[in-house]
């Protein structure tokens, strides 16, 4: 056994001997006792009255004594250790393993209270010594060349890293098959139809389950070898490893890379962010800011509702379809809005076979009136509401509309999504508390649904309030309707929040990019989906690793997705809000 491991179990041994005596005293305190109706109460062991009058044992019975009490120690006397709690040996043996360590370049964080060898002080409870190693002698390795048997500061395996490395990319390939297969579950039991054994186990899902065994396996692994080869484990490692095991993201098929990468880049972004706003040079105006999640919210509605009209071709195909179902709106209808918007010629054709389609009848059928003889709209408020929502005005319909879609689309969007959340992550408090656990699934449901079925409310009515004012276009399509649809996002628990709006970034940035690209604004750029997520990992990771009881005060979500994947943990207590990161 090393000199340097000797000492680490000499000062453990003297931390465990504190935290025994300080258990021990707290078990010591007086038991007070009533000696009578209307007495007063008097300490079983010592004699000491409530109103902390001392006493006198005389012949094992307490006798009243009329000398004042000067300390307010809530120890019984009677009960006290007589023994100190170390002596001289072990306090020069204590003195020994401090320069020891020091030798060797490692101290202990926070610093101990010195412990005292009087038997009249009660020791104060000590946390466990938390090592950090500013460097690595060879006596730290184990013998491992390149450190894989050592551990770094917040390495939460107590086994080989190489061993950590590889049950941590079996066990993500494992979860990654499962979630993938759960989620493409959901459309499945919206449409209360049972899947096919393709349509769960596919080609698509084991990709999904390499990506996240990959990059936990390579994490892991350059976590360790890069701690050793710098000889620290602060951000730097944290931050090449997440970023290099980023590669594992071209196990994927291209079309699910970039709203991954792009989702966790915002999300890196928000973490900068905040960490930013802890710093004394940051704006206190905006540091004090509450609304964050909202407005990051209306910002991304505003490109996304902007491209569900006018660019559809720029969204993401998955998430254009989303839309185009949320939005309970006719393809033609849309068309209709964006044709009027850039004043470009209806098509007629199409606007004929949806009035017969939905059967309007008269006066709304003369709707070709209101064109002119190239098929331009006259005037914005035409035909649009007449075609949009025949009979009603547009306050009435927008009521008709939210209550509608809460109904018949927004609860059975997110009741599967939610129940088949609460199985997959609070499995825990369903079996604690199944009556608490139903109520809150309830309640986000509710709350979900009244999200988006305002969302999409919110967007028509300012399309139609803007045709009434005639100034629908491209411009204020996208600074009012997105603001208008993105408040809605205020109904939604707190804690929800930011993660909706960060969702909602990812195809909002994607969809700004593309336009830049079709208007010749930018070029195109390859491997950007790589460049993002390598970033977005290396600042997460960083984060987790080393300041894993902020992200688990503030992003709470996140850092159980993080531990459940890669195994990042920390006793550390949750830092309050104005604490800095």
């Amino acid at each position: 056994m090393t000199s340097l491991t000797l000492a680490i179990q000499t000062l453990q041994n003297s931390l465990t001997k504190l935290q025994e005596n300080h258990a021990l005293s707290t078990q010591m305190q007086h038991q007070f006792q009533r000696s009578g109706p209307g007495l007063h109460r008097v300490c079983s062991f010592c004699g000491l009255t409530e109103d902390s009058s001392p006493s006198l044992v005389v012949g094992g019975k307490a006798q009243p004594s009329t000398v004042s009490r000067k300390d307010n120690s809530n120890l019984c006397s009677a009960r006290r250790p007589e023994s100190p709690v170390f002596t001289p040996e072990q306090m020069q043996a204590i003195q020994q393993a401090l320069e020891q360590l020091q030798a060797n370049g490692i101290t202990l964080f926070p610093h101990p209270a010195s412990p005292t060898a009087s038997s009249g002080g009660s020791p104060l409870p000590l946390p466990s010594p938390t090592i950090r190693r500013d460097s690595m002698t060879p006596d730290s390795m184990d013998g491992s060349p390149l450190g894989l048997g050592s551990h770094p500061q917040h390495v939460p395996h107590t086994h080989n890293c190489v061993k950590s490395a590889i049950v941590a990319g079996l066990r993500n390939f494992a979860a990654g098959v499962g979630v993938k297969a759960a989620v493409a579950l959901v459309p499945h039991l919206m449409a209360l139809k049972w899947p096919k054994f393709t349509a769960l186990w596919n080609r698509s899902t084991f990709r999904f389950g390499l990506f996240l065994g990959g990059f936990a396996f390579i994490y892991k692994a350059l976590n360790c070898s890069i701690s050793a080869t710098l000889k620290e484990s602060g951000r730097i490692p944290s931050f090449l490893a997440g970023a290099v095991a980023a590669c594992s993201i071209f196990a994927l098929e291209p079309r699910d890379r970039t709203p991954i990468a792009v989702y966790l880049f915002v999300r890196a972004m928000v973490i900068v962010g905040h960490a930013a706003s802890h710093q004394p040079w940051y704006p206190r105006s905006l540091a004090q800011f509450r609304h964050t999640d909202i407005l990051l919210m209306c910002l991304s509605a505003c490109q996304i509702l902007f491209a569900y009209i006018f660019e559809q071709d720029t969204l993401p195909t998955s998430y254009l379809k989303f839309l185009l179902q949320a939005g309970r709106q006719d393809q033609r209808i849309i068309s209709l809005v964006a044709r009027t918007g850039r004043n470009e010629p209806q098509d007629v054709a199409a606007l004929d076979s949806y009035v017969m389609e939905r059967k309007i009848v008269p006066p709304f059928t003369s709707w070709k009136s209101v064109l002119d003889k190239t098929a331009r709209v006259l005037d914005q408020k035409e035909p649009g509401c007449s075609l949009m929502h025949p009979g009603q005005s547009c306050m009435t319909h927008y009521f008709y509309f939210v209550l509608k879609h809460f109904f018949q689309y927004s609860l059975r969007f997110y009741v599967p999504l939610n129940l088949v959340s609460a199985v997959l992550f609070r499995s825990k408090e369903i079996r604690k508390d199944p009556y608490a656990a139903v109520k809150s699934v309830i309640r986000s449901c509710i709350r979900s649904s009244s999200f988006l079925a305002l969302y999409c409310g919110n967007a028509w009515l300012m399309c139609c309030l803007l045709r009434q004012a005639n100034i629908l276009n491209g411009l204020s399509t996208w600074c009012l309707v997105g603001p208008a649809a993105g408040v809605a996002l205020g109904l939604e628990a707190k804690s929800r929040r930011l993660e909706l709006a960060i969702y909602c970034m990812s195809p909002a940035l994607q969809s700004l990019y593309r336009c830049l690209r079709k208007w010749n604004v930018l070029p195109k750029i390859h491997y950007l989906d790589y460049f993002f997520f390598a970033i977005a990992m290396g600042v997460i990771m960083s984060a987790m690793q080393n300041d894993h009881h902020h992200m688990l005060y503030y992003y709470p979500s996140l850092s159980k997705i993080m531990k459940s994947l890669i195994g990042i943990d920390s006793t550390e207590p949750l830092m309050p809000p104005g604490a800095v990161m």
